[in-house]
């Protein structure tokens, strides 16, 4: 600011930076006596500090603004700061970097007109562009401290295992939550004892050889499930994303999530429903012996009344023999019916020893 107001022979001098849709005041500078007093701020534009009708024409058309005499009548004579600062000369410049607006400079002398001349314009034109490309490279590297704080964050929250790996099978460097899942320390860690691919048990490999081909291919791994070993020798069940970083090519991050719970509550969800079938399978059996004790035991009651009736008949004096026969045909009619409900017994009972065993081999 105290380059351009000194190139310029302006007596104040405004940066308004971009911001997103808007435009705010970054920094001011003013002219007293010999010297040239920059404040920094960070202010709405408003219609008391600039010209807005000037701030708005070049923030859309990204020209600059000239007036040489702002006392005389021109396209933006009816602005209100400029009738009520009585400028004599006006100069509006766009900060422009790889055709995007970074921002705009706005100076200002109130003393005399035509103070930019076509050599001071020529020069505020290269501070300009140098302006434009440090801000440029200021807000990049702001964003970038911001992304890496968010990151940093959610690495120290320790709310799920992060660790960065190379392709040569090296763990560099890993948070708590990381080490935690398999058990080993950060001792183990700097001393270069933790490697993903000592970590995979032999059956998992293919499944890391699946992910590494997707990350050389896109540079992403879509989340999958494994298990690593941990210290002890123990297994721990996972699920695993991954990404490269973009310009390394052998050097990435993983998100790892903890499954234990999950598959612990699974067995318990298996174990239940085993249980719950076996139960059931149990009170379909007892239904079904009541439902047989039910159908046999009818017509075995009728053969045994049928045969007293028959022995009664006979030991009649005479015989009645019409009588009995009567008896004993209802005892093989009784007879057929509890041998029809055995045989219905029977291949239900196969029939259900079958689904049962097909079950069974199919778990």
């Amino acid at each position: 600011m105290r380059m351009v107001i000194e190139n310029a022979g302006a007596q104040r001098g405004v940066l308004i930076l971009a911001r997103g849709e808007d435009q705010r005041i970054e920094a001011e500078g003013t002219t007293s006596g010999d010297t040239i007093v920059v404040r920094l701020q960070q202010a709405p534009v408003a219609e008391d500090a600039v010209p807005e009708s000037i701030i708005r024409y070049v923030a859309r058309t990204h020209e600059s603004v000239i007036l040489d005499e702002a006392s005389a009548r021109h396209p933006f004579s009816a602005d209100s700061y400029v009738r009520r600062q009585h400028a004599r000369s006006i100069l509006c410049l766009p900060l422009i970097n790889q055709a995007k607006l970074i921002g705009l400079l706005y100076l200002e002398n109130n003393l005399s007109p035509n103070v930019f001349t076509p050599m001071r314009i020529a020069a505020l034109n290269l501070l300009a562009s140098q302006a434009a490309i440090s801000l440029e490279n200021t807000r990049l590297y702001r964003d970038l401290e911001e992304r890496e704080a968010k990151i940093r964050r959610l690495v120290d929250a320790n709310i799920i295992g992060i660790c960065i790996w190379n392709l040569l099978g090296e763990i560099l460097e890993a948070n708590e939550a990381f080490l935690q899942i398999v058990q080993y320390s950060r001792e183990d860690l700097a001393s270069r004892r933790v490697r993903w691919t000592d970590l995979t048990p032999a059956e998992w490999r293919e499944s890391d050889e699946r992910s590494m081909a997707d990350l050389r291919a896109i540079g992403v791994a879509k989340p999958f499930h494994k298990e690593y070993f941990r210290k002890d020798g123990s297994r721990v069940p996972v699920l695993v994303g991954a990404a490269i970083f973009k310009g390394s090519g052998s050097e990435g991050v993983a998100f790892v999530l903890d499954l234990s719970e999950q598959k612990r509550a699974e067995d318990a969800l298996q174990q239940a429903q085993a249980e719950l079938a076996r139960v059931s399978r149990i009170t379909t059996m007892e239904q079904l012996a009541a439902s047989i004790a039910h159908e046999v035991n009818q017509p075995l009651g009728a053969v045994v009344t049928s045969g007293n009736a028959c022995l009664n008949w006979l030991s009649t004096s005479p015989p009645n023999l019409r009588k009995a026969r009567q008896a004993v045909e209802r005892i093989v009619r009784d007879g057929n019916r509890a041998s029809d409900v055995l045989k219905r017994v029977r291949a239900l009972l196969k029939k259900r020893l079958s689904s049962s065993l097909l079950s069974t081999s199919m778990k």
